[in-house]
Order: structure tokens, then C-alpha cells, then sequence
């Protein structure tokens, strides 16, 4: 009798059968791969211990040395304000804080440019002012209104017989002449003269009293 063959209680998976044993050779190729990549990829992720050698001749200096000169050869800004004094604090600075000539030029346009801003600051000003005054002037009580210009004129009499010409510029570029408490000094001092002289063409002074310039300033002193 012949021997019953049994069945084997393993069977053959679908992909076992459609390609063998190569399959899982490949399958375990393939995880061999992946694993030692893993492992290569782990590698490289590792920070170098070892640090590549650094050229010395490629390194630069960090801050290159000023060069200082021995005498600074300043350039002024046009219509510049600045003082030979100024110049000399400013070089002796400079020297002292190792500027370069570059950087003691800027230092000296900055400072032009503060003291020239200052000027015209303190001009604008003073511009102010004797638009002030001259409005008070013409509407002060005493000489100001319609009698204004007439009063005025006998103002700038008194001045042009009393005043030197160095006074009268004073009072042009400081703007005083429109000052009110300056014209009504003049104002009066101009009254003061028509009253006391009378001029008649063709003859003296008539009613004219000898009174000096120092009496019609200051009145009459003891004698």
C-alpha cells in the first residue's frame, strides 16, 4: 500500500508564490539598506569634532589704524561764523581724540552749522521785536494814531541834530528806532525844541530863549 502523502500545514503566501524566494531576499536587501542608511544619516547629523584649520593669512584686522595728522588742514563752510579760537579748540580736540582729518572736517561743519542756525535764530528774533514795537509805536496814546507821522518826523529831527551817525546806525540795525519808549524820549525832546525857538526867514530867532542843548535835555541846573 502506498503512503498517504499529508498535507503540510504551511502554505504558500500569494507573493511567494508569484516570485519566490527572491522576494524576500529583496525585502531584506532592501531593509539592510535602510538600516545602514539610518545609520549613515545619523553620522553625518553628528556635529564635527574636528574643525577645518582657519587661514591666518586670509584673517583681517578688526579696526584699521587712524591716521592722525599732524597738523589739521581745515576747510570753512562759506559764509561760516566760526573764530580762529574755535579752530584751535577744535583741532587740539581732535588731536586729543585721535580724529582722522576726515572726521575733524565733519566736526568742524557740524559746529558751523550749530553757530550759523543760532544767528539766524536770534535774527529772526530781533526781526520780531521791531515789528512789535513799531505796531506799539503807532498806536501809543501819547504820539501814535493820526499824529503818528508827524510826530515821527519831529522824532527824527531831535536825532538828526542830537544823535552822532554812529548812534543813529545803532538804532537801525537794533531795531531801537521803533522802540516807543525811544520815540517818545525824541518825540519830546523835538517838542521841546519848536517851543522854545521860532524860526522867521530873514531875521534872528524871534522869542527864541538862549537855552543850551544840556538845558533842553536835562532843564535848567543852579548856578
Amino acid at each position: 500500500m502506498s503512503e498517504e502523502v499529508k498535507p503540510t500545514t504551511e502554505q504558500a503566501s500569494p507573493e511567494s508564490v508569484l516570485y519566490g524566494e527572491e522576494k524576500k531576499s529583496d525585502q531584506k536587501q532592501v531593509s539592510s539598506e535602510g538600516e545602514t542608511s539610518k545609520k549613515e544619516d545619523g553620522k553625518a547629523a553628528e556635529p564635527s569634532k574636528e574643525e577645518a584649520p582657519k587661514d591666518k593669512g586670509d584673517a583681517k584686522p578688526t579696526e584699521e589704524k587712524k591716521a592722525v595728522p599732524e597738523k589739521y588742514d581745515f576747510k570753512l563752510p562759506e559764509g561760516s561764523l566760526l573764530t580762529s579760537k574755535h579752530l584751535e579748540d577744535l583741532a587740539a580736540l581732535a588731536k586729543e581724540r585721535g580724529l582722522s582729518q576726515e572726521e575733524a572736517q565733519k566736526l568742524l561743519e557740524r559746529d558751523s552749522g550749530v553757530v550759523k542756525s543760532f544767528q539766524d535764530s536770534q535774527l529772526k528774533l530781533v526781526e520780531e521785536h521791531k515789528q512789535k514795537w513799531l505796531e506799539a509805536s503807532q498806536s501809543d496814546k501819547e504820539f501814535g494814531g493820526e499824529a503818528f507821522k508827524a510826530n515821527a518826523e519831529i522824532a527824527q529831527r531831535a536825532i538828526a541834530k542830537f544823535g552822532s551817525e554812529a548812534f543813529k546806525q545803532e538804532l537801525e540795525r537794533s531795531g531801537l528806532g521803533n522802540h516807543p519808549e525811544l520815540v517818545r524820549t525824541f518825540v519830546r525832546i523835538g517838542k521841546a525844541m519848536s517851543e522854545d525857538s521860532l524860526v522867521v526867514p530873514k531875521t534872528q530867532i524871534v522869542g527864541a530863549s538862549k537855552k543850551s542843548a544840556e538845558e533842553i535835555f536835562y532843564g535848567e541846573t543852579s548856578k
